[in-house]
């Protein structure tokens, strides 16, 4: 990235700036209104869905967290469809604060330290590190180092441009990686950061590792426990209704939901309206099964669409409300081979 960028200047008005100069907004962005979206934008790149590596784009979901964040909701626990978006919100507004705040370090577990690292470094942070825009790479030294991601802030460069070698005493961020089951979440320096994903499938011992962990950090750091829900009775649910986090679900229906994994395509906002209307008929079977099981009219209209494209998009965008994803987990109230044999009758 090089030259001028054209970006929003407020009220409308559209700003030539420099690299540098976009630089230094994003980074106050984020640090002064607690707005990592704009750096995250400017530098990053993810996995797209067939297209290789492209531009990184805050879906609807990840806005509305970030809303969430600029609110005050600092510990939040959050149950989710799969494949919003989600683990990539946490551990995308945890890298850009690794790079706008010098010694910020961040606790990341799943369920075991193979999972954890699959998930947060090999899919996620690798990536994004690999293809770091250029102007960054000679702000900063960064390397993933056996569970820890490494940012070395190193702000001068040679006269071909070339970032100088970070000096070891340098300040630097750290994202320690864990598998809290394994009982090694937690890392020897201070922590202003702990997330957790697949929060719903961890074993007691996990819970009582992370609690340990949880006082040593600010008032004003972050915690985050995502993930989708594993059914009743878990003490993922006792602590989603405990009163003692900010609640957050983000279902699939939210318009514009544009970047769901590979392989579940999203429901267009013309898709949904269609539903909408009296033009589009379920037939009187499935529309008994669905009032008997108390789904609602907007719930109707979901499975049959899922029905009219794939059955199995149920399970992909299933639940409806949090609620619904603690009566039966990751599986739908109607099968997806039940919805599309009474749709196709």
């Amino acid at each position: 990235m090089t030259g001028k960028v054209l970006v929003s200047g407020g009220r409308g008005a559209l700003v030539l700036l420099s690299v540098a100069e976009m630089y230094e907004r994003a980074v106050d962005v984020a640090n002064q209104e607690r707005d990592w979206v704009p750096f995250a934008e400017a530098f990053f790149k993810i996995k797209g869905r067939d297209q290789g590596m492209v531009p990184f784009r805050a879906n609807k979901m990840q806005a509305l967290a970030r809303d969430d964040e600029r609110g005050g909701h600092l510990r939040v626990i959050r149950v989710k469809p799969r494949r919003i978006g989600s683990t990539a919100e946490a551990i995308m507004s945890a890298l850009v604060r690794m790079f706008c705040r010098p010694h910020y370090n961040v606790a990341v577990g799943s369920t075991t330290i193979d999972k954890a690292k699959a998930i947060i470094i090999d899919q996620m942070v690798r990536p994004v590190l690999a293809n770091l825009d250029s102007y960054l790479l000679t702000q900063y030294r960064v390397e993933v180092v056996e569970r820890e991601v490494r940012v070395w802030f190193s702000p001068t460069v040679d006269v071909d441009g070339a970032p100088v070698p970070a000096d070891p005493s340098a300040p630097v961020s750290r994202m320690n990686v864990a598998g809290v089951n394994e009982e090694d979440f937690g890392i020897g320096y201070d922590i202003f950061e702990a997330i957790l994903t697949e929060a719903p499938f961890i074993a007691d011992r996990g819970w009582k590792t992370f609690d340990e962990v949880v006082p040593a950090i600010p008032d004003w750091g972050i915690l985050k426990m995502e993930g989708a829900a594993n059914g009743s009775g878990t003490e993922f649910q006792r602590r989603y209704y405990g009163g003692k986090y900010h609640q957050q679900f983000y279902p699939w229906r939210l318009s514009e939901l544009a970047t769901l994994g590979a392989g579940s395509p999203a429901l267009s906002g013309g898709q949904f309206e269609h539903l909408r209307t009296e033009e589009f008929e379920l037939s009187d079977e499935l529309r008994a099964k669905m009032v008997e099981h108390g789904l609602s009219w907007d719930q109707m209209r979901f499975y049959a669409w899922a029905c009219l494209v794939d059955g199995n998009l149920v399970h992909a965008h299933y639940p409806w409300t949090a609620e619904e994803s603690f009566i039966s987990g990751s599986v739908a109230q109607l099968p997806a081979q039940q919805l599309t044999q009474m749709y196709n009758r």
